[in-house]
């Protein structure tokens, strides 16, 4: 049902339209419980067991903030949020969505071991038949793609090396998974200050 209410939202809405719609949709089934098992969000449930009030948070691939604003909350005043998506349509959105947010900060960057420009993408409409926002890549070989964005990617190591402690890092980087252990976060400060973890790729 959740599919095809999304494959709908794509085909009638404009782009921004159509990831404000999906991120209120999802706001709604957290307030009311829904989604405690469906992959892309079932790991939010379990954050108020890991983060707690002052903690210095990270959110690696932040989407439309669907993790950064129950880690805002949980951080409280004292703590922070450092939210990093590198795509410009998406982070309207989160931006929006985050407005409240008075201790998150933003990073318009996708991570890498290097830093340039970059070409992303995302093919998810061709099998599903609508846009899946936590599917984009950084298009390395410059292939044609479905829908493709522009983004400045940079090392992590520079980006976070003014943070004194880092306590709890969520990550989704799909498709990065040797880039990400090539240099995108600096492994010396996760190795020193051992967050809590929460993601696909465990840490250095």
């Amino acid at each position: 049902m959740t599919r095809l209410l999304h494959r709908i939202l794509y085909r009638l809405l404009p782009l921004e339209g159509y990831l404000r719609a999906v991120s209120r949709m999802f706001f709604v089934f957290q307030r009311l419980g829904i989604g405690r098992f469906a992959p892309a969000t079932e790991y939010v449930y379990p954050l108020p067991k890991l983060v707690r009030k002052g903690d210095v948070c990270m959110d690696l691939g932040a989407n439309l903030g669907y993790y950064t604003r129950t880690l805002s909350r949980l951080a409280g005043p004292a703590g922070c949020v450092h939210a990093v998506e590198p795509v410009a349509p998406v982070r309207k959105v989160l931006s929006r969505n985050l407005r409240r947010c008075g201790n998150v900060e933003i990073y318009p960057f996708a991570l890498g071991s290097e830093n340039k420009p970059v070409r992303m993408g995302n093919d998810s409409a061709r099998t599903s038949g609508y846009l899946g926002t936590g599917q984009n890549f950084v298009n390395d070989t410059g292939g044609k793609t479905d829908v493709e964005f522009t983004a400045e990617m940079r090392r992590g190591s520079e980006l976070f090396a003014h943070l004194p402690r880092l306590d709890f890092v969520k990550c989704d980087i799909e498709g990065r998974l040797f880039r990400f252990h090539g240099g995108i976060l600096m492994c010396s400060i996760i190795s020193c200050c051992g967050p809590c973890w929460s993601g696909s790729v465990p840490p250095c």
